[in-house]
């Protein structure tokens, strides 16, 4: 099965270390890597409502580079550095989403390995076509 790999996107944003920022496999899986709320040019904002937003905004970057939206994501798992965080969380995520309909999504508290770090997203979703 042939992959294709993300490495970067058009507006600078760039894996934190040696991995793809998303894979697409050949039967139009697609599967976008953990975001963190940190800015192409390096900047990581204060406070968990900032950085879901931020995190969303990478995640919607990357889809973009394989001409998808979040309409296409039909998972997310979110992973908060502190459970306590849930609220301002849920806030945020669904200001930035809207209405709805909304991906399936999974919350768990973990480390996240990025200093400052309080939120890391990561995405599952489908191509509409396979023209690449």
């Amino acid at each position: 099965m042939a992959i294709r790999h993300i490495t970067e996107t058009t507006d600078g944003l760039r894996a934190l270390g040696p991995y793809s920022l998303a894979t697409v496999a050949e039967n139009g899986s697609v599967k976008v890597a953990g975001q963190i709320g940190i800015t192409p040019e390096g900047t990581l904002p204060e406070g968990i409502g900032p950085q879901t937003e931020q995190a969303l905004r990478n995640v919607v970057s990357i889809l973009g580079e394989m001409g998808i939206g979040l309409d296409r994501v039909t998972m997310v798992n979110a992973r908060l550095a502190d459970t306590a965080l849930a609220g301002e969380f849920n806030q945020a995520y669904g200001a930035f989403l809207g209405e709805g309909p909304y991906p399936a999504r999974e919350t768990i508290e973990a480390g996240i390995p990025y200093p400052g770090a309080l939120v890391e997203l990561t995405a599952e979703g489908w191509l509409q076509n396979l023209d690449w």
